[in-house]
């Protein structure tokens, strides 16, 4: 089980690193479709491929799944005004992590 993230907790890039001991590993962006060509991944765009549209509110929204390296990865639109929330998970035989990023917290009074 992961917590989706609330749209109020989205970023416009995101940087993180998968386990290396893990065979798997996966990021699923969520964003507005008419935006989602601007995205890239460690500098490069992506195959859409396994891309699903939904609409919330009448906005229609794309989650991309992506199979990603392990290691060390850069998440970013090009637009930088963009925002979009991601979720990276993985597994192999008995493992597996999944979390969302860039949660972040109030801690003002």
């Amino acid at each position: 089980m992961i917590t989706v993230p609330a749209t109020e907790n989205q970023e416009t890039e995101y940087i993180y690193e998968t386990p290396t001991s893990l065979s798997y590993h996966h990021a699923s962006i969520t964003i507005k479709t008419d935006q989602a060509t601007g995205l890239r991944i460690d500098g490069a765009s992506f195959d859409r491929s396994d891309e699903l549209r939904t609409t919330l509110n009448n906005i229609q929204f794309s989650i991309i799944r992506l199979t990603v390296t392990a290691g060390k990865h850069h998440i970013y639109h090009i637009d930088p005004d963009v925002s979009f929330s991601v979720i990276v998970y993985g597994f192999d035989t008995a493992e597996s992590y999944g979390f969302p990023l860039g949660l972040s917290t109030n801690d003002g009074p």
